[in-house]
């Protein structure tokens, strides 16, 4: 089974979940794909479509992260 780059980019935005994926490519036909799915909740799909980019608090989880080890 192998898609051209159009069909392989049309097929993954009909998925309505984030994928991970590794592509072995010989010239311009895409010959094998292996992808590791995870469900993403609707309202997720929703609010990037909107534009909603979430917030990672990298400070605030560091925090979190270096009480735990001080317990």
């Amino acid at each position: 089974m192998s898609f051209t780059y159009l069909e392989l980019d049309n097929k993954i935005s009909m998925i309505n979940i984030h994928h991970h994926i590794m592509i072995h490519i010989i010239g311009m036909e895409i010959i094998q794909i292996h992808m590791i799915f995870m469900v993403q909740h609707s309202s997720h799909t929703l609010s990037q479509q909107n534009g909603f980019i979430q917030q990672v608090y990298l400070k605030y989880k560091q925090e979190c992260l270096d009480g735990k080890k001080k317990r």
